[in-house]
């Protein structure tokens, strides 16, 4: 929960951009490693409570992915891995991109199931 507040009022931002493509971004350390996919996002509109008048916060527009290949201690660098690099520029936000694990489908379970209705645990024997 700390860590989503965080991330909203400071966000990761591209701090510059190489010539070679290389993105710059303004946070590393503890924070990153190496490997990390993060969506990079214009901000577009604010929009405002009807009722309340609000700000809810303005609606991010995904432009590309990128993948950090370099961590150092107050910066981090990446490859545009996904998307359109020509719309990354300087201040733009960015965020760690959620993964799924891979299931572990077609596995076959520690845990069997008895004649009886019980269950034989793997330290069961």
């Amino acid at each position: 929960m700390v860590k989503t507040i965080i991330d909203r009022l400071y966000p990761i931002r591209v701090a510059a951009i190489q010539e070679d493509g290389t993105v710059v971004l303004s946070q590393g350390g503890d924070k990153i490693a190496e490997g990390t996919l993060l969506g990079v996002f214009t901000e577009g509109q604010e929009i405002f409570d009807s009722d309340t008048k609000e700000s809810l916060g303005k609606i991010e527009n995904l432009v590309a992915t990128i993948k950090i290949n370099r961590v150092e201690p107050k910066m981090s660098f990446a490859q545009v891995v996904d998307g359109d690099a020509s719309k990354i520029s300087k201040g733009l936000a960015c965020r760690i991109k959620k993964t799924t694990r891979q299931g572990t489908a077609g596995r076959k379970p520690d845990v069997v199931r008895t004649e009886q209705g019980g269950v034989k645990l793997p330290f069961d024997n």
